[in-house]
């Protein structure tokens, strides 16, 4: 958009782009770049938002999957650690609006550059981020890296309702990320949560009872003690 003016235009070709391709792909799209457009066409009052027939946003998926690993889960940070690219020279996400902002009043064109390559690696990222969590749901026993991303994928698992896969792996991610308090606590969450439906799998598959409540009660101690060491931790703190 070369000038304010031209906005209605650009939204106008966006509802016939979502109609024609009506499935959108985004990373932190759902929470803020779509409701931004949305809000775009409410202020304009006669153009109608269009309505995707889904939007998968891969930002929650990378949560998952990566957040106990790096930390951040920034587009930038995945394309570093996840996917091993590095980026080389690049605008700072943080003064992009800004550069916009200065062409509109005038400012010259040549500063959008660096900004075009920005969203052009973006895209190429988000494509490559995509492919590998799809990989990974499809099948994490094999293509997992680590025990940290086959507890991420454990995780989408329950969330999905595939309790038996999910109640695997996170059982397999244990034997390698045996000093993460978070994969303790979230297995005890989980066999506390599923109690029920997981005694039903274990009969149907054969195990015995004793099996799973040797395993709840291992999990949920250990998520009793680090409760406590926790709020030792913030007693100590406030005192």
């Amino acid at each position: 958009m070369r000038e304010y003016s031209e906005e209605r235009a650009l939204l106008f070709a966006l509802r016939e782009r979502v109609a024609e391709r009506p499935v959108l792909v985004t990373f932190n799209g759902k929470s803020f770049d779509w409701p931004l457009l949305e809000t775009r066409y409410r202020m304009s009052r006669k153009i109608t938002s269009p309505t995707p027939r889904a939007h998968l946003d891969f930002l929650h998926p990378a949560r998952n999957l990566w957040r106990l690993r790096l930390g951040s889960v920034r587009l930038s940070q995945l394309e570093r650690h996840v996917l091993g690219w590095e980026q080389g020279t690049d605008v700072l996400s943080g003064l992009i609006p800004q550069i916009y902002f200065d062409y509109l009043r005038g400012g010259p064109p040549e500063r959008l550059v660096p900004v075009h390559n920005h969203n052009q690696m973006d895209l190429r990222g988000l494509a490559a981020l995509s492919s590998r969590i799809l990989s990974l749901l499809s099948d994490a026993e094999k293509l997992g890296q680590d025990g940290l991303e086959i507890f991420g994928v454990s995780r989408i698992c329950e969330k999905r309702g595939e309790h038996t896969r999910a109640r695997n792996l996170y059982e397999k991610s244990m034997a390698s990320i045996l000093s993460t308090e978070e994969a303790y606590e979230q297995l005890a969450i989980y066999y506390e949560r599923n109690a029920a439906i997981q005694s039903k799998l274990d009969k149907s598959c054969g195990r015995h009872s004793l099996n799973f409540a040797a395993q709840f009660k291992w999990a949920t101690s250990r998520r009793a003690r680090i409760v406590r060491s926790r709020r030792g931790l913030i007693i100590a703190w406030s005192g």
